[in-house]
């Protein structure tokens, strides 16, 4: 298991972290509240996908498109074959 596997069962258990298991944890959330879309304004983003295919490469066959944080609607885009 990694390191954020163990953190994470842990914190689900209630149980108490290391020095470096507690360092990480605090970088962990601090990376991801600076990943937030909202911090990132105009950049679009994937918000979902559908479908049942999946290529080589585990794809998708349908993405839906966000075009930036907080517009209340998503484009939804096709992924056709490479040829």
């Amino acid at each position: 298991m990694n390191g954020y596997t163990i953190i994470a069962e842990k914190l689900e258990k209630n149980e108490p972290l290391d020095e470096n298991e507690r360092k990480l944890a605090i970088l962990c959330v601090k990376f991801m509240q600076r990943c937030r879309y909202e911090n990132v304004p105009d950049c679009p983003f994937i918000s979902g996908e559908a479908g049942q295919k999946r290529d080589g490469d585990h794809m998708p066959e349908y993405f839906f498109i966000c075009p930036t944080y907080g517009v209340d609607f998503s484009v939804l885009y096709k992924r056709v074959d490479k040829e």
